[in-house]
């Protein structure tokens, strides 16, 4: 299936056969020069007819395409081609070299429809016109985030406890007055011990809480401001003089 040459992606084009009108075997496309929409404009073609490193420029309008097998076809003849302007195609075309090349095709009886992208149409023909649209989506994207960390507080924890401990009482009573040996009176020292308790500390954890964490989402609504084209035709009169 053939279509137009604006009609297609720009990266299909190059490397394609190019044909003249006649079907005759031209040479391939080099490159592409587009307009201001990003069509293309003009095909720079390499022929082998020139110098290494520049193209003849040919315009893309009314040029078919056979994406299956790779063919342009071009709607000017093969000698049209043969000496038209050629341009180094690593540059842009600036407004002086597409008048000359224009200016070159008007004088191979071109229509200007091809260069010019006007085009002649018929009472019965209806004009399509195309506006643009604007269909916003959504991706999600990092929005920060919240960091937690657990740290340790210290404080003084007061306890009561009761704590026991001994002491000696010396209680004195009157003795029976039995007789003993003389020879038993002497010093003696006699050792009584005496315990008392005293705080042993032991701490233990436990899990006093959890946190238990829970993303939501919210929604915020927002307005989207983006310009687009439409087309809108002029309807313009013009009167013959007399």
């Amino acid at each position: 299936m053939q279509q137009s040459a604006t009609q297609v992606n720009i990266g299909r084009l190059v490397d394609c056969g190019v044909l003249d009108r006649e079907n005759h075997d031209v040479g391939k496309v080099e490159a592409v020069w587009v307009d201001d929409e990003n069509h293309p404009k003009y095909l720079a073609v390499s022929t082998g007819w020139l110098a290494l490193g520049k193209t003849h420029v040919v315009p893309a309008r009314a040029a078919e395409v056979d994406e299956v097998h790779r063919k342009v076809r071009l709607a000017v003849p093969e000698d049209a081609v043969k000496h038209a302007p050629s341009f180094d195609p690593k540059f842009e075309l600036s407004p002086e070299d597409q008048q000359k090349i224009n200016d070159y095709y008007r004088g191979q009886a071109v229509p200007a429809s091809i260069l010019e992208g006007r085009v002649e149409a018929t009472a019965e023909e209806s004009i399509p016109l195309k506006e643009e649209e604007v269909k916003v989506g959504k991706r999600e994207v990092s929005a920060g985030g919240v960091r937690l960390r657990k740290i340790v507080r210290t404080e003084t924890v007061q306890q009561p406890v009761e704590l026991r401990h001994e002491e000696l009482i010396v209680e004195k009573t009157p003795g029976t007055g039995a007789p003993v040996d003389p020879n038993t009176i002497g010093e003696q020292e006699f050792y009584v011990p005496l315990y008392r308790e005293e705080p042993v500390v032991q701490k233990t954890a436990r899990v006093r809480e959890e946190a238990k964490l829970q993303k939501t989402a919210g929604e915020e609504r927002k307005e989207i401001s983006e310009q687009v084209r439409k087309e809108e035709l002029e309807v313009e009169k013009q009167r013959k003089p007399g």
